[in-house]
């Protein structure tokens, strides 16, 4: 998310989000920081703009990219851990796993109704002094 707040930031400014200046900023080597990125383009998320004043830009509004989206493009689905306990009386283990799977759902669509765009105004109003 850091790294996506950079590209906002940069692409507000006027400017693409450069690939040296987001690993510096964000204290991660180069390599590294485009594995993140493939997986962005990958999933339509960012896009890369090759050349001398290159650099990543949003492929899409940042209001149609959700925090869910994110995660599970690099953490796989969201959920609770699974309930398993073999100690716990027939029918209980059911039950509990019911209630374990609607909670995780509730999480799911909270985590869905927060956008990018979302995550940027909140960013803005705590630090004024970025132009986004």
């Amino acid at each position: 998310m850091r790294i996506l707040l950079q590209v906002a930031i940069s692409t507000q400014k006027g400017k693409l989000a450069q690939g040296k200046e987001i690993a510096s900023e964000q204290s991660i080597n180069e390599p590294y920081l485009e594995q993140i990125m493939v997986s962005l383009k990958r999933a339509g998320v960012i896009q890369a703009v090759r050349g001398r004043n290159g650099g990543y830009l949003f492929s899409r509004d940042p209001k149609s990219i959700t925090l869910l989206d994110i995660i599970e493009l690099f953490e796989g689905p969201l959920s609770l851990a699974e309930f398993t306990n073999e100690k716990i009386p027939d029918g209980a283990s059911d039950s509990i796993s019911a209630i374990m799977e609607e909670i995780s759902q509730t999480l799911r669509d909270e985590v869905a109704s927060v956008t990018l765009a979302d995550i940027i105004d909140a960013h803005r109003r705590k630090v004024p002094n970025y132009v986004i």
